[in-house]
Parts: C-alpha cells; structure tokens; sequence
C-alpha cells in the first residue's frame, strides 16, 4: 500500500498557490464593494461635495417699447425668356454623337475605295 507523506510546512486550500490566491481574494472583495455600492447597500466615500444650486434674483425688466420691424421693399425682377427650349445635349452626348458620325463617314469611305466597278450594259 501506498502512504502520503505530508509535511506540515505543505498548505492546503486557496493558500496553496501563494500570492495568486489572495489576489483572487481581494479581486472578489473590490467586486462586492462595488456591486453593494451600486445597489446602495453601502454609501460612498465623498471625494468632492455635491453640487449646490444657488438662486440669483433677477434684475428688474424695464418695460419698453416693441421694437418696429422694418420690411424691405424689393423690386419685381425682368424674367427673361430661356435661349433653348429646355433640351440641350452634355458634352459627353456631343462626344458620343460626333464619334459615331466620324466611325459611320469612315465606313463608308472605305468601302467606296474597295468597291469594285462593274461595267454597265
């Protein structure tokens, strides 16, 4: 049969790992604290005194008299009938158009170079 052998000097429990174990310890402490503090089960330390509101009377008004509002007089502006009808063409669309008119006259002088002519009869 096996025996352990155990050494007074060995430590059981939460202790046996030392520095760690208190450290967990104390990190269970702090937790509580706060939760209690947050539910209001323990009061806070005050560090800076709470607000105070204070009441300054305010100085006498002194009735006057409304302020009149002053409308400008503005002129009815000449409308001027529009140069186009309302259509004009961007510039891209003017791009576009004058490459295919220079593609489509390409075309066509090509094929008026390689056409053949046949005589009439």
């Amino acid at each position: 049969m096996a025996t352990t052998y155990s050494s007074p000097s060995s430590k059981t429990g939460l202790f046996r790992r030392g520095p760690v174990g208190l450290l967990v310890i104390a990190a269970h402490v702090v937790l509580i604290y706060f939760v209690a503090a947050s539910l209001g089960i323990v009061e806070i330390p005050h560090i800076a005194k709470p607000m105070e509101a204070v009441i300054i009377d305010s100085p006498d008004t002194q009735k006057s008299e409304p302020v009149k509002v002053i409308k400008p007089e503005f002129e009815q502006p000449q409308i001027q009938t529009p140069l186009t009808n309302g259509f004009a063409r961007t510039g891209y669309e003017l791009g576009v158009i004058e490459a295919r008119e220079q593609k489509m006259n390409f075309g066509r002088a090509e094929a008026a170079a390689h056409a053949e002519l046949t005589p009439a009869k």
